[in-house]
């Protein structure tokens, strides 16, 4: 059975997780499952979960891709051979293709941009950047590569013909089963019950993702038909809010404009799509709403009362004394972070119950960032030092040094 939990306050979801964990396990020795997004995440909830019992254990924290591959090696007996799709094989192997398809070279958008390439290093970069598209691509669109493999194209886009031909080339040099191939092979086992129910959790807790392949969900809702499957989503509104739409999608599509939330229209466009992949399923869902009034008396209260209700509730008087959204603006990203550290600074002193732990800093690229995070925080005196980690960021971008050693050992011959 798939179960939706659905609240707009990540505690009262994290409550109503341990709530359920606590009704106890059918295999005493099995370890919980609990899908997260990221390591963040999982370390949030381990600390969780230490506070309220004393202890977290016996509980794995696995991301959706590493659930997916051991649930196959689980059922197969063997290790999916997804290594012959990996990035850095895939990088070479387009490498040389670009150099020797010709009819490929030809096409304009790709002969601009090669013709000026002496040496290849433009040839390598594309190569990068294809890799790392397709493998999004095996991913995200299964259904357009297997169009491709069946010489068929989604669309008459001149863009997805060479794509489309590039991809095919990359079929012929690597014969063996790519991502996509296999997790349809997975779900064609589960859909026809040709699986080992006791290879397979117990049970299933996928907490807070913000986004999921839509191959992925379909295997989860397979695996619903055997185990239940509990999802806790973050959900800012109470209501259903798949059909709305900005004023500007209403007006390019020619409908007469209704008063929306403009906020969620506009920016809650992923939120919403996530949302609506569980109402495509074909299989009973059970729905639960977990969510809390959170007040009018800042601007951000009431601004998630919006969200909350679709309502248009006015913003409270002195709001030029309301500091619950700042906008604020630097020059540069090391500068940024210096406001940051002093505005975190500030509020540790002013609030003595505030812990740096529950304090969460989120932007859109932290691999951009990370060389000035500990250039600002890590440099601070004993006085003035935050404790912080930082997540999600890979490790190869930090040394320049590190990155290029790595480059030089996985150089062909």
């Amino acid at each position: 059975m798939l179960y939706l939990h659905h609240g707009n306050d990540i505690d009262l979801l994290k409550d109503e997780l341990l709530a359920h964990l606590q009704t106890g396990n059918s295999r005493v020795f099995a370890a919980e499952q609990i899908l997260v997004q990221n390591v963040g995440m999982k370390r949030w909830l381990q600390q969780q979960i230490a506070d309220r019992y004393s202890i977290a254990g016996n509980i794995e924290f696995p991301l959706p891709s590493r659930f997916i591959w051991d649930l196959y090696q689980a059922q197969t007996g063997s290790a999916p051979a997804i290594d012959n799709y990996d990035r850095d094989v895939v990088r070479w192997v387009l490498f040389d293709l670009l150099s020797t398809h010709t009819s490929l070279t030809n096409q304009t958008a790709l002969q601009a941009y090669l013709e000026q390439d002496d040496v290849g290093l433009a040839r390598l970069q594309l190569a990068q950047k294809l890799a790392d598209q397709f493998n999004q691509y095996q991913v995200y669109r299964p259904d357009m590569i297997m169009c491709w493999e069946q010489k068929r194209l989604r669309s008459p886009s001149a863009d997805e013909a060479w794509q489309a031909e590039l991809w095919q080339a990359l079929r012929a040099a690597l014969p063996q089963p790519h991502r996509a191939m296999l997790l349809q092979q997975m779900i064609e086992r589960f859909e026809a019950r040709q699986i080992d129910p006791s290879r397979l959790p117990s049970r299933l807790f996928v907490f807070a993702l913000s986004a999921l392949s839509p191959h992925y969900l379909q295997l989860l809702a397979a695996l619903a038909m055997f185990i239940d499957i509990r999802v806790y989503i973050v959900n800012p509104c109470r209501h259903y809010w798949g059909d709305i739409l900005s004023r500007k999608d209403q007006v390019r599509k020619g409908l007469p404009l209704q008063a929306e939330n403009e906020l969620l229209a506009s920016l809650g466009t992923q939120g919403r799509d996530f949302i609506d992949q569980f109402y495509d399923l074909q299989i009973a869902v059970h729905e639960e709403g977990h969510f809390t009034d959170p007040g009018k008396n800042t601007v951000l209260q009431v601004l998630k009362s919006n969200l909350l209700d679709f309502t248009e509730q006015a913003w409270p008087r002195h709001q030029d004394k309301d500091s619950s959204i700042q906008v604020v603006s630097c020059y540069s990203a090391l500068r940024e972070l210096q406001v940051l550290h002093d505005y975190l600074l500030h509020q540790l002193n002013e609030d003595p119950k505030l812990q740096p732990h529950e304090i969460v800093v989120m932007c859109p690229d932290i691999n951009t960032l990370a060389p000035y995070i500990d250039a600002v925080f890590g440099q601070q005196a004993a006085q003035n030092r935050i404790p912080f980690s930082v997540s999600d960021h890979d490790q190869n971008t930090v040394s320049p040094l590190l990155q290029a050693l790595l480059e030089w050992v996985v150089l062909p011959g």
